[in-house]
């Protein structure tokens, strides 16, 4: 997904889940990502030196979906994988309700290659 027409769009809640969907032209990928247990507290770099403030798991389920787009005819699912082994993370401050960006209906979010 290189286009400048890309759009992205994600909801992370602050430990549990994540959802995020990407898209262009000629594709959508949706990734789905679970934790069911409790998150492992790690240190990452902070202007303080190392600091306990990232959530982490490496047990997390994630599942992905590619599908192909067209205009003329429906999408076609191209590729659907799931593992269990996931590494799923959280972190910062801040971070006690959903995190989210919806595009509004024309607004494009550029999706970094």
């Amino acid at each position: 997904l290189s286009s400048l027409n890309s759009q992205m769009a994600w909801k992370v809640e602050p430990w549990g889940a994540w959802h995020v969907t990407l898209q262009d032209h000629r594709y959508r990928v949706v990734l789905h990502g679970q934790a069911n247990g409790e998150p492992a507290t790690v240190r990452v770099p902070t202007l303080n030196g190392l600091e306990f403030a990232c959530w982490d798991t490496t047990r997390g389920d994630l599942q992905v979906e590619v599908w192909q787009r067209s205009r003329s005819t429906p999408e076609q699912l191209l590729l659907k994988a799931q593992s269990h082994l996931a590494g799923l993370e959280v972190g910062g401050s801040g971070w006690d309700r959903p995190w989210h960006f919806l595009p509004k209906n024309g607004q494009k979010s550029h999706v970094a290659r």
